[in-house]
């Protein structure tokens, strides 16, 4: 693909998966796995103009992404995010259970770690853009798994403004269905060489937490956020540990919700910018992993049980042909003095 403005797609070849790589000046660089769930194995963002780019994702790296499963990278959870209790829930009268033991929770939808298909690449005014898909019907689960026939289409994009993660849903059967929407990047923590996991900080402005079972199930109780789960000004990992869904965030004027990595002794902040829909983050970072996940979810996890109960969760339907469409982004810029 010819370059526009310094940003450049192609696809590289290998003998284990292809990648879609997107490239832009001062070093920036996506790449992406289709083979893999449409996964990104890497992504280097330049903090300023001029500044060469950062590498901000924790992965294994191309080679060894597809068997780290949801342990690295940027997995797409779908369906639905986060857990189903039992695996089992009900929709239109009707009873479904997810594949898996019966004694296990269902864990993040069906799509992240499966092959996608690579629908094109190029570059346009915007930057450079990949577009991937996968379809319900290609992952040949038993008729009781999921109430619902999907297409789901993703377009990574790599610009000026950093990455931007474009999703579409669209209803390709004959009835209605539910779902939910998450996205699960994981970020090195320190961002670069020099810092620690501790002096890194996480900021979202969230006023209340999800209350948790512990097998890490919602139990339909919302808590106000003290202590360390008040991240509206920033708190330092330390040594804490984090498998938290958090809401009732506070939106900028566009409606859209953030969430902030902030590595001190670099000098640099990592933003993840959601959209309207996504009325949910879950922070995960154990003390033990050099990684922080800021992840966006349109819905709590177990949320196709919690509605039955009367809990408002978040959770989407969409009518036979309709479509439904959201947007997340990732940027680096330099700390304000």
């Amino acid at each position: 693909m010819g370059a526009i403005d310094g940003y450049e797609a192609h696809v590289t070849r290998s003998a284990l998966l292809d990648s879609a790589v997107l490239t832009g000046p001062a070093g920036a660089r996506c790449v992406v796995l289709p083979g893999s769930g449409s996964q990104l194995a890497s992504l280097r963002l330049p903090p300023a103009h001029g500044e060469e780019a950062v590498e901000v994702l924790f992965s294994p790296g191309a080679e060894d992404l597809p068997r780290a499963g949801l342990a690295g990278g940027a997995p797409v959870l779908f369906p639905w995010p986060g857990r189903i209790t039992r695996g089992e829930y009900e929709y239109g009268g009707e009873r479904y259970r997810v594949p898996g033991p019966p004694d296990r929770h269902g864990l993040h939808g069906f799509v992240h770690s499966v092959p996608w298909r690579l629908v094109g690449y190029g570059v346009d005014a915007a930057g450079a853009w990949a577009h991937t898909r996968v379809e319900h019907a290609a992952l040949h689960l038993s008729g009781n798994a999921f109430p619902g026939l999907y297409v789901l289409d993703v377009i990574h994009r790599l610009g000026p403004q950093g990455y931007g993660h474009e999703v579409r849903v669209t209803n390709a059967g004959p009835s209605s269905f539910p779902f939910g929407y998450g996205w699960h990047p994981y970020f090195r923590v320190p961002l670069l060489p020099g810092g620690t996991r501790g002096d890194c900080a996480v900021r979202l402005a969230a006023r209340a937490r999800w209350e948790l079972t512990p097998s890490l199930v919602p139990t339909g109780r919302r808590l106000e956020v003290h202590g360390p789960y008040d991240l509206r000004e920033g708190s330092r990992l330390a040594d804490k540990s984090y498998d938290d869904p958090f809401t009732l965030l506070d939106l900028d004027g566009d409606g859209c919700s953030h969430a902030d990595l902030l590595d001190p002794t670099a000098g640099l902040v990592l933003t993840v910018k959601a959209g309207p829909a996504f009325a949910h983050w879950v922070v995960y970072s154990p003390r033990t992993l050099g990684a922080v996940c800021l992840e966006p979810y349109t819905c709590v996890p177990d949320a196709f049980n919690l509605e039955r109960r009367g809990v408002p969760t978040g959770l989407l339907e969409l009518a036979p042909g309709a479509e439904w469409r959201e947007r997340v982004s990732i940027s680096l810029a330099r700390a304000e003095a």
